[in-house]
């Protein structure tokens, strides 16, 4: 009957074989093993790296809706995924924040590389960040696949763990898909946005000084309800290589964040200039940035900041002055973020968290036109 306690090694000596038995602490289940997917359901208590499998849809990744938000049609023939067949790595801090909650990073991967890199896990235990990612979302996949996932991914989190929404960040590794644009098609779920490679941009961008047209139109311009909440409301961390171009050549780079991110006006953007070998390969890409650009995304949160307070010392680029007139957060514009996500937790029946939402447009912005659609809300779910 005690056989499970005990395993049995043979080791020969001298010619003979000796029989070595000893106590084990027992079989390695799948709860124990961080490579063996769990079910998100089992995940109660765990800490650390581990995968786990989720079978809830987020109400807003349908792939019709999907492909509205980010005017991206799908390739003839591509076919919906299965959320249940799908493996997503995690990490989760060994506590949360000092309010009870955690922040959460939903990467856009490379792909097979969904784990954070090396020396991140302490940067995610200092600010309490849930990470998430499908090691099968990186460049191969269709971008309304990938950016389905990923709203899967925040989704259940944000179901399983007490996160806060303000502190929702994405993390894009390739500007090669249409993905990349997540953050802008989805400001009501990603408060923020870090890129760690090439800039995406919605429109071709001239160059006075070498009298080129670059070709940087690889997204399609947000909706304007989003692109309010977009230069308003969320925050934007562009993370480049410090490296200088040649000779006579132009750094596409540079010109996108200097003609597109910073003439646009968006009120939270940082740059942040990294060495090359800092930002060499994803699984060795330096801490010290990540850090960086998690504190300005957590200071950011609900303080308006100027030009001049973006760009640390030594990274300032020259900025327009167009860009200090970034306009404070617009009311209504608050309002209709607030309503979608209600609307997106009424959709999965979370009634108490639409209702918290919901009274929160009513009380703080009560001469918004979402507000009338809040009450109205409010009333249909009032026995839910």
């Amino acid at each position: 009957m005690f056989n499970h306690l005990f395993s049995r090694i043979t080791v020969p000596v001298a010619g003979c074989a000796v029989l070595v038995v000893g106590l084990c602490a027992g079989p390695v289940t799948a709860a124990d093993n961080p490579n063996v997917p769990v079910a998100i359901e089992q995940a109660t208590g765990r800490t650390g790296e581990f995968q786990i499998r989720v079978s809830d849809r987020s109400p807003l990744s349908r792939p019709a809706d999907v492909s509205k938000r980010s005017s991206l049609k799908p390739a003839a023939g591509e076919a919906d995924y299965d959320l249940a067949k799908e493996t997503f790595q995690v990490y989760v801090p060994k506590s949360p924040a000092a309010d009870g909650k955690y922040g959460l990073v939903d990467l856009l991967p490379f792909p097979a590389h969904a784990r954070p890199p090396r020396g991140w896990d302490a940067v995610l235990e200092k600010y309490h960040l849930i990470w998430i990612a499908d090691p099968a979302g990186g460049d191969g996949r269709p971008p309304l696949q990938r950016m389905g996932l990923m709203l899967d991914a925040a989704y259940n989190v944000q179901k399983k763990w007490p996160v806060d929404d303000r502190r929702v960040y994405d993390l894009t590794t390739s500007a090669k898909s249409a993905a990349a644009g997540i953050g802008l098609y989805y400001p009501d779920v990603f408060q923020g946005t870090i890129f760690t490679e090439d800039l995406p941009w919605w429109s071709k961008i001239s160059d006075s000084r070498w009298h080129v047209r670059l070709n940087t139109d690889k997204l399609a311009r947000p909706e304007p309800e989003q692109y309010g909440l977009d230069r308003t409301h969320s925050r934007w961390v562009c993370v480049m290589r410090d490296v200088p171009p040649p000779p006579n050549t132009i750094d596409p780079e540079e010109v996108i964040f200097k003609q597109g991110w910073s003439q646009a006006g968006f009120s939270h953007l940082k740059r942040i200039m990294v060495p090359y070998d800092q930002m060499h390969l994803f699984s060795t890409y330096s801490p010290e940035w990540f850090d960086s650009a998690v504190a300005f995304l957590d200071e950011s949160m609900s303080v308006p900041q100027t030009a001049s307070e973006r760009q640390p010392a030594g990274h300032a680029s020259p900025q327009p002055a167009t860009e200090d007139k970034a306009a404070a957060p617009d009311p209504a514009q608050e309002a209709s973020r607030a309503l979608s996500l209600a609307k997106s937790y009424i959709a999965a029946q979370r009634y108490d968290a639409a209702r918290t939402r919901l009274n929160h447009i009513v009380q703080t912005y009560p001469s918004t036109p979402a507000t009338t659609e809040a009450k109205s809300l409010l009333r249909q779910i009032q026995d839910k």
